[in-house]
């Protein structure tokens, strides 16, 4: 079984440290008294995290993938259907008047999308990472209904802390592996 190299650790430093500057940038839409500044350093800690994270993607982009053809496919197919479900969930939400609730739905669908990662990327954490982020969509849905906090703050904060864990997590490797080969 190939395991991940260099080249898909790096991606994930990189495309999960530009989504969870994204999700920390979201949970500033209205967040809670001094939240502000925690979320903007975790949107800067995050591009901190997926800018050498770029870098060794581009050094290593034609190494080791534990992509191949079928796995790429699968990739694939698993991120259209997450962007069909979020984009329906998200304009069924907005023409109802329940826009407070699409980064509830969006981070749900993001932690599901995440399980049959797994398999494709022989990467374990990643189911993990599914449960914890359907398990901040859950809390984010409850702390809005039953408090005067934006369901925004809670999934944006919830999950930039996730994925940063597991982009700086990635990069770790990422560089290790780096440091290993020479």
């Amino acid at each position: 079984m190939k395991q991940r190299g260099i080249r898909d650790h790096a991606l994930g430093a990189l495309i999960l440290g530009f989504f969870t500057s994204a999700w920390f940038g979201w949970g500033q839409a209205e967040p809670p008294a001094g939240w502000s500044p925690w979320l903007t350093i975790g949107s800067i800690a995050s591009i901190l995290v997926a800018i050498p994270g770029g870098i060794l993607s581009w050094k290593y982009r034609k190494g080791h993938t534990s992509l191949d053809a079928v796995r790429q496919t699968r990739y694939s197919v698993i991120v259209v259907i997450e962007i069909v479900l979020i984009a329906v969930g998200n304009a069924v939400l907005g023409v109802s008047d329940r826009s407070e609730w699409i980064p509830v739905w969006t981070c749900f669908i993001v932690g599901v999308h995440l399980v049959p990662f797994v398999p494709v990327f022989r990467e374990p954490l990643y189911g993990i990472v599914g449960v914890l982020l359907v398990g901040v969509s859950a809390a984010a849905l409850v702390v809005g209904v039953r408090s005067s906090i934006d369901p925004s703050a809670i999934t944006g904060a919830g999950a930039g802390i996730v994925l940063f864990l597991v982009a700086l997590n990635d990069l770790f490797h990422a560089t290790r592996m780096t440091f290993d080969a020479t």
